[in-house]
């Protein structure tokens, strides 16, 4: 005999999925096209038509919570395609820098064959990289991505010898470059014609190129002394 109890529960776990997705698909629209900070959750709850007007804070607790689960599905889906091509160039030592490079941004701009979703994570994308003062930030950093990780090893390694804080400077404003460039690519796919693979192929060529470019004298003077200025601070 069926258990009445075992079926209420499975409806019940089923409307979870079902409203989170909901919100997350309105949360991910609305804040592509009008902007992360532009949009108050009430908005989101109403174009997802709930009820409940804590719908958002009931199922993800927060503005943060709501975002880092839209990241998050894409980012899980990329990283499996990162995955795949590290796991397949065998010798990461052997990788070259422009190797490295299509590795970190086909899987990204392969989101744009997601339909309207992946638009939306590339413009969301580069409202957070051009934003460090979103408090997302702290998530992504809390919650890195080991193969992203291990190719940007590899970008450091072509790099060479640099100050740490320049190296992170340098992948930070790399992929702000990044999504800044997607999302001029699908402006443009929109009024001109163009193949997706060449204007893709252009960007990790100039990516590969910013990465190699030479550190100028005053950089490298500048940052060896505010790193010595950082390290006689006294501890807290």
């Amino acid at each position: 005999m069926p258990n009445p109890q075992h079926s209420s529960d499975k409806e019940l776990r089923s409307d979870t999925v079902r409203t989170r997705a909901t919100l997350i698909a309105s949360a991910e629209r609305l804040f592509a096209e009008r902007g992360i900070e532009a949009v108050s959750l009430s908005e989101i709850n109403k174009a997802s038509h709930q009820r409940n007007k804590s719908a958002v804070h009931y199922h993800f607790q927060s503005r943060d919570g709501l975002l880092a689960a839209i990241l998050e599905q894409h980012r899980t889906r990329i990283e499996a395609k990162r995955l795949v091509i590290i796991e397949s160039s065998g010798d990461l030592g052997e990788m070259g820098i422009r190797e490295a490079t299509s590795a970190l941004v086909w899987p990204t701009a392969e989101e744009l064959h997601e339909g309207k979703s992946g638009e939306y994570y590339i413009r969301i994308m580069a409202q957070v990289y051009s934003n460090p003062s979103l408090s997302i930030h702290s998530w992504m950093a809390a919650n890195p991505q080991l193969p992203t990780l291990r190719l940007g090893e590899v970008m450091a390694r072509h790099i060479g010898d640099i100050p740490f804080r320049l190296l992170a400077l340098r992948m930070r404003q790399l992929s702000n470059f990044m999504f800044g460039c997607l999302v001029d690519i699908v402006n443009q796919r929109r009024t001109t014609p163009g193949r997706l693979e060449a204007q893709v192929e252009d960007l990790i060529s100039m990516m590969a190129a910013m990465l190699r470019a030479p550190i100028h004298p005053h950089t490298l003077l500048y940052m060896q002394d505010t790193d010595t200025e950082q390290s006689l601070e006294p501890s807290e």
